[in-house]
């Protein structure tokens, strides 16, 4: 509902694409101003991952895992509130200096994460629950 009215008020600013190809993401992410993530809730949050290693400022809900996956690199905002609309307002007036020191963070936190060491992870976990180390 928010973004509706975000989007009402600025409609050059704001693209809703619909369902965006996998291999098309990075460039999406790339050319974005800001990407938004507004869920009630999320199992891990990988786009929010994605955006930030293309360099995309992300506005995030404060809810499920997406605090944890986003840390610091990220606005947080109440996912179904007039928040969301500021967040995202906060995020598009930063200065040109200000963002790009968000995107570098954002790149370097993205880093933290990545399927080889979710890989490294799970095979601990399943060693130390059979007994193994």
């Amino acid at each position: 509902m928010y973004v509706q009215q975000f989007a009402a008020q600025h409609p050059d600013q704001l693209i809703l694409t619909g369902f965006v190809p996998d291999e098309q993401l990075p460039g999406f992410y790339q050319l974005a101003s800001v990407y938004v993530q507004p869920s009630l809730y999320e199992g891990f949050g990988l786009p929010v991952l994605e955006a930030m290693q293309a360099g995309c400022l992300v506005v995030c809900a404060k809810t499920g895992s997406l605090p944890e996956i986003a840390g610091q690199a990220a606005t947080f905002s109440k996912p179904l509130s007039a928040d969301l609309a500021h967040a995202i307002q906060q995020v598009l007036s930063l200065s040109a200096e200000e963002k790009h020191r968000r995107q570098q963070q954002a790149k370097q936190h993205a880093q933290q994460f990545s399927w080889q060491q979710a890989a490294k992870l799970t095979s601990q976990v399943y060693r130390q629950v059979a007994g193994k180390k």
